[in-house]
């Protein structure tokens, strides 16, 4: 696989150099190696390896041949050079840092924690040993938590050469110009430092849908666009140097790309931005772009936020070698300004190129940053006041141990692009990727039961309504189960449930589809799923409904907090069940006279009555009973509680006095607690307000 460095060094900043023929391989190498013709320098020195008798001169040669490949992206073979060099005790510890660079990039992390934490020892003042194992230990983590994202390889026009480098290339996106090495380019010459052809320009038209694409909620398949076969743009715009990188304005009749010259005998003049306007279908005769720099500054990678400013990389010695700046229009002189660096925020001591701006997030690529491989892409909001927030990285798997790069979005959200990889499994070096979100899809599933028995009811109709307007019916089957499924639901909805069954209160609940944690979803073909879960317990209308928790001190009437909170329950049964009226019931146990129990228990039920009339509830709808201890308490079958209460027992006096006898005091103050409740029963359905 070929290294990120290798397809955008030698389009910003690298160049071509001939090289004379020499009789010594050593030299001959060497030459190679300075000239930046790696491919080239790396067989020169296997051979002058095998030449060479002078142990120090033939440590050199092998730290080279690692260095070669480490430029070339051959991950593997660097790694084992790296780590010969290292055997012999190169006396330079970089040797270290660039083998455990390389363990990285091939995703071996635990080894390469290691081998920076050797490399820390040598030189304990270099932060890159230190913030290699940071970086190798958040992509452990980032493995383990992978984002949203799918990739897949965009066969329509990848080659075995590297294709990289998607940009849009009209107004509406319906077209990718991207850069390629690709043999039948225009320039012949062989690019020494990846052995493959010289940089072109091609675009590519979406032609068609095909099938694989995901069912919407509407039920209609959202279709993965295939790509025409591509065509290399006007010979005015690719030449014999190289090309790349390009960006077109918001109306799509401007483009802008970057060309490295390369002239014999001369050396490398660097890399500029150039200009095409639209010429009908085609694009004319593109024109250098006027940038306050340097003559030999080396400037590339523009792109375009609106017609007067630009985003670039470049290497003006600032933050580190290749940092992003912006640049300004200025229309009187009719050039683009000096450079504005990104700042420290965006821009480290490595490299950062690649930029593309979706809505306030500007995506650019780096090695400086924590990543997970050599090159990784990051994000960053760009906030009105010019400053920038934390950055980004976009994780697996957009990410990878290797080269990942030059990232665009459609339209105004992340949810469908395309980016670079050189990862295992593409079709040749560098490779386009078509990158889609994957949903979050939600279902809600319960089941619905008897208060009372336990036992599960069909026939409950479910109403779902959400606040995006979306109202959804079904019935429980005979297990008691419902289910709204992901073609139903919503992400970001508020939803109220009703559940509605003859001879049953109606009661109602809620759920939504609002900030769920990605950790809470299980990974789909069709996306990242949630399924919520409501079940619920329907009271029957013909039996006395139990409040819980309305427990009083002694003989007060007094309500406590979670006695009201209790009945805050029982107003939503009577508003979702308007037209009820009830009885509500206060119950005590047998201590004290029946008269003086009679009178507390009828005090308990006022006082409940008053507070659901202070909530709202209508006063003619509500009667309060005292009842005493005229009716005591039967165990029911859903009761939870010491096995010496079965269901059916009925806690009389008689009974209580028994149970306190056979299983002491604490069985006596169990079952008198149980007595002393308050409960409410319907007597009537067809309530009507006064005055309708």
């Amino acid at each position: 696989m070929k290294r990120l460095g290798s397809v955008l060094t030698a389009l910003l900043f690298v160049g071509i150099l001939s090289v004379s023929a020499q009789t010594n391989y050593t030299i001959q190498a060497d030459q190679a190696f300075e000239a930046q013709l790696f491919a080239q320098a790396a067989e020169l020195y296997k051979k002058a390896s095998s030449k060479e008798k002078d142990r120090q001169i033939k440590e050199e040669i092998t730290f080279r041949m690692a260095e070669c490949y480490r430029m070339m992206g051959d991950w593997r073979k660097a790694a084992g050079y790296y780590n010969r060099t290292i055997k012999r005790r190169y006396p330079d510890p970089v040797a270290k840092l660039y083998y455990a660079d390389m363990l990285k990039a091939q995703g071996e992390y635990d080894e390469a924690i290691v081998a920076y934490e050797n490399y820390r020892q040598d030189a304990p003042s270099d932060p890159r040993g230190r913030e290699g194992v940071e970086s190798c230990k958040k992509a452990l983590e980032w493995l383990e938590t992978t984002s949203r994202y799918e990739l897949e390889n965009l066969r329509d026009f990848n080659t075995k050469e590297n294709d990289f480098a998607p940009a849009w290339g009209d107004k509406d996106q319906t077209s990718i110009i991207f850069t390629s090495q690709r043999e039948d380019g225009a320039g012949k010459d062989i690019d020494g430092w990846t052995d493959q052809g010289f940089m072109d320009l091609y675009e590519t038209h979406e032609e068609r849908k095909r099938r694989g694409g995901r069912r919407s909620r509407s039920g209609t398949e959202d279709e993965a666009p295939s790509w025409s076969v591509p065509a290399p743009l006007p010979d005015d715009i690719n030449t014999k140097a190289h090309e790349g990188f390009a960006s077109v304005n918001e109306r799509g009749n401007m483009l802008f790309f970057t060309r490295c010259e390369n002239l014999k005998n001369a050396g490398f003049l660097g890399c500029r931005i150039y200009m095409a306007r639209k010429k009908g279908k085609t694009w004319g005769e593109p024109e250098l772009v006027n940038i306050n720099v340097d003559s030999l500054a080396s400037i590339g990678h523009p792109f375009l936020l609106d017609d007067e400013t630009m985003i670039v990389a470049a290497d003006l010695g600032e933050e580190g070698g290749r940092d992003l700046y912006k640049l300004t229009y200025e229309r009187r002189v009719r050039t683009w300004g000096t450079p504005e660096n990104l700042g420290p925020q965006v821009n480290t001591v490595g490299f950062e190129g690649y930029p593309f701006v979706q809505g306030d997030y500007l995506y650019f690529t780096s090695d400086g940053h924590p990543g997970m491989g050599a090159w990784d892409i990051f994000r960053v909001k760009m906030n009105p006041d010019g400053t920038f927030g934390e950055v980004e990285n976009m994780k697996s798997p957009i990410n990878s141990n290797s080269d990942d790069f030059a990232i665009i979005f459609k339209g105004d959200e992340p949810e469908v692009g395309y980016m670079t990889s050189n990862r295992d499994g593409g079709h040749g070096g560098d490779d386009i990727y078509a990158v889609r979100l994957k949903p979050l899809l939600f279902a809600l599933s319960g089941v619905v039961t008897d208060t009372k028995s336990g036992r599960t009811l069909d026939r409950v109709t479910v109403k779902l309504v959400g606040s995006d307007g979306a109202a959804l019916e079904t019935t429980t089957d005979k297990s008691g189960a419902y289910y709204f499924g992901a073609d139903q639901l919503a992400e970001g909805v508020n939803y109220t449930l009703n559940f509605e069954a003859k001879d049953y209160l109606t009661k109602s609940g809620s759920v939504t589809t609002v900030g769920i944690p990605l950790s809470a979803f299980e990974e789909t073909t069709d996306g990242f799923l949630h399924t919520l879960v409501m079940n619920k317990e329907l009271d029957p209308i013909r039996k006395p409904i139990v409040l819980p928790k309305i427990e009083y001190d002694f003989n007060s009437a007094e309500l406590r907090p979670e006695a009201m909170e209790s009945l805050d329950g029982l107003v939503e049964v009577l508003e979702d069940n308007p037209n009820i009226t009830i009885e509500l019931r206060s119950h005590t146990d047998h201590i004290g006279s029946d008269p003086a129990n009679q009178q507390l228990s009828q005090r308990r039920a006022q006082s409940c009555v008053d507070y659901l009339i202070s909530k709202g509830i209508a006063e003619d709808r509500l009667i309060a009973v005292g009842m005493g201890e005229n009716e005591p308490f039967v165990i029911n079958e859903s009761y939870e509680g010491p096995e010496y209460l079965k269901a059916g027992d009925r806690l009389t006096e008689a009974f209580i006095r028994r149970l306190q006898r056979d299983n002491g005091d604490e069985a006596d103050e169990i079952a008198r607690q149980l007595n002393r409740r308050t409960d409410f029963q319907v007597k009537s359905r067809n309530y009507v307000p006064k005055g309708q």
